[in-house]
C-alpha cells in the first residue's frame, strides 16, 4: 500500500510540474495550431485523470500479486526518471530561454547542447515518455498503453519537424554536428544505434 501511495503522490507531482511548465515556462509560440495545442493538452489531462481514477483501486489493496508489484516497481522507476529528467532539463534551459524549433522566434534561438541536451536531442519529450510509460506500467492499463504509443508517434513527428527546421537554420552546420552525435529520445542509445548502422553499411557494401 505504501508503494501505491508513493506512486499516486509522484504522479500528482508530475501533473503539477507539467501544468506549471505549460503556463509559466513555455512562453514561446510553438508554431502549432491552436487546435493542436488544445487537443494535446486535453489528451494529457485525460491521461492523468484516467490514471488517477484507475489506480485508486490500488490504494485499497493491501496485497499485490507478484507480477503487479514488479510492474509497479518498474513503472515507479520510469516515473522518477521522467520527473527528474524533466526538472533537469528545466534547469539546463534556465535563463537561456527555450525557443521551439518551429516558433516564429526561432531565428534568434539558442541551440542548447549542454546539460540533458548532451544526452538526447529532445529531453523534454524523453521526460514525458518516461512519465507515460511509468503510469502505464503502474496501472497495467491497455488504454494508457495505447495512449502512450500514440504520444510516442506524436513526439517523433514533432521532433522530426523540429530537426528538419534546425537543419535548414542559419546555424545548421552547428546543429548538424550535434544531430549526428546525439540520439533523439533514448539516452545512451547512440552507441548501439551507431554500431547497428555501421554493421548494416558493411553488409550493404
Amino acid at each position: 500500500m505504501i508503494l501505491a501511495y508513493l506512486t499516486y503522490i509522484l504522479v500528482i507531482f508530475c501533473f503539477c510540474s507539467l501544468s506549471w511548465a505549460n503556463f509559466f515556462f513555455f512562453k514561446v509560440d510553438s508554431g502549432k495550431s491552436k487546435f493542436t495545442r488544445i487537443l494535446y493538452s486535453l489528451l494529457v489531462v485525460s491521461f492523468f485523470i484516467y490514471f488517477l481514477f484507475d489506480y485508486s483501486d490500488h490504494l485499497r489493496i493491501s496485497n499485490y500479486s507478484d507480477f503487479s508489484f514488479f510492474l509497479n516497481i518498474i513503472g515507479l522507476f520510469f516515473l522518477i526518471f521522467g520527473f527528474l529528467f524533466f526538472w533537469m532539463t528545466i534547469r539546463t534551459v534556465g535563463n537561456q530561454g527555450l525557443n521551439y524549433a518551429t516558433s516564429n522566434e526561432s531565428n534568434n534561438a539558442i541551440i542548447i547542447m549542454d546539460g540533458t541536451y548532451r544526452l538526447v536531442r529532445h529531453p523534454f519529450y524523453t521526460s514525458y515518455l518516461g512519465m507515460w510509460i511509468g503510469m502505464t506500467l503502474c496501472s497495467s492499463s491497455v488504454v494508457l498503453a495505447v495512449m502512450s504509443a500514440g504520444f510516442y508517434f506524436l513526439y517523433r513527428s514533432w521532433a522530426r519537424g523540429e530537426e528538419l527546421f534546425l537543419s535548414s537554420h542559419s546555424k545548421n552546420s552547428q546543429y548538424i554536428g550535434y544531430f549526428k552525435n546525439r540520439p533523439r529520445f533514448l539516452p545512451f542509445s547512440f552507441g548501439f544505434s551507431s554500431m547497428f548502422k555501421s554493421k548494416r553499411k558493411k553488409n550493404d557494401m
